[in-house]
């Protein structure tokens, strides 16, 4: 191969992962403090779910859109006149209603006022204004349904088109969405009790208290468990010896005596004490550390409890150490 055929070779690389850095990409702060990383930017949310698409998906999406628009029939061309014309057949429908009262008031006005005492004409008067404002009312409303009526239509199709051109992040785990630009929008609902993105319901956070809870759990996950790994490690080790039937209960069992009357947890992060002066910030740490934990002491309870396997095997029971005889 000659050099630059070579060179070439070596670029193309380069020259693929910038054109893809270069492409605009969001974020997502998750109420359990990381990040996810998007492969493209978000384009709409509403109260369940955050859409968001990649360039290729959005070009895709724009041709979709444009030649279904080219392709509107002749049909949905008279259904909308149809609406329109019934529309306006029914304005006309009211106006006349509206007249109709307005004149038979005033035609009745002129024998009433002679023939009824002022409280009764008053009442009588009110009464019939109130039937011209009910007409008018019922025109409103009817407007409104309509208006409702072709935005459900409009965002039922929006909604489509959308649902097959981007990805979808439910919102209930979601915090807020770092845009490409530095800017932050909040969707985090301080309104409503929602999931953590660990799957737990619980107590409501507002925005600001939210946010000291995540910062707690991102310095949680700091949380040393050097300790936690080698206890696993050792009481996997020694359960071992009830055999590969009960030994699994005993961490097990140690985890759960363990979570339960060890619940205060020491700052393992090198965290600023002052930090855990506030009760949020505490919660989120105290609730990633002690997930960390556990976890830890379930992974080094399992290669404690397959290691002294093997080991009480070949040294207590006398079948000497696994290996070539």
């Amino acid at each position: 191969l000659s050099e630059m055929m070579i060179l070439r070779l070596v670029l193309i690389p380069f020259l693929m992962l910038a054109a893809l850095s270069s492409n605009a990409q969001d974020q997502l702060l998750l109420t359990n403090g990381k990040v996810k990383k998007l492969k493209g930017v978000v384009i709409y949310y509403d109260h369940d779910e955050i859409l968001y698409q990649n360039k290729r998906q959005g070009k895709q999406m724009k041709k979709y859109v444009s030649r279904k628009n080219a392709n509107t029939t002749d049909d949905s061309r008279d259904n909308e006149e149809i609406l329109a014309q019934r529309k306006t057949d029914r304005h006309a429908e009211y106006q006349l209603k509206a007249q109709r009262l307005r004149k038979d008031f005033e035609e009745e006005a002129v024998i009433k006022i002679d023939k009824l005492s002022a409280a009764d004409f008053k009442k009588w008067k009110n009464k019939q204004l109130d039937k011209i404002k009910e007409l008018e009312s019922e025109k409103t409303v009817d407007d409104e349904l309509d208006k409702q009526i072709i935005n459900v239509r409009k965002n039922r199709k929006d909604a489509r088109e959308r649902a097959m051109f981007t990805r979808k992040v439910s919102r209930d785990i979601v915090f807020s969405i770092l845009k490409a630009d530095s800017t932050e929008i909040i969707v985090y609902n301080a309104d409503t009790l929602g999931f953590f993105a660990d799957g737990e319901v619980d107590i409501e956070y507002g925005v600001e208290e939210m946010r000291w809870f995540i910062k707690g759990q991102q310095a949680g996950r700091k949380h040393k468990v050097a300790f936690d790994v080698l206890l696993g490690v050792g009481v996997g080790a020694i359960s071992a010896g009830a055999g590969a039937y009960w030994g699994p209960s005993i961490p097990a069992g140690t985890l759960i005596v363990t979570s339960i009357f060890h619940n205060k947890i020491k700052n393992k992060a090198g965290v600023e004490p002052g930090l855990f002066d506030n009760e949020a910030y505490r919660d989120g740490y105290e609730r990633c550390a002690k997930r960390k934990k556990a976890w830890s002491f379930v992974k080094g309870s399992v290669a404690g409890l397959g290691f002294g396997i093997l080991m009480w095997d070949g040294i207590v029971r006398g079948e000497g150490l696994p290996g070539p005889r």
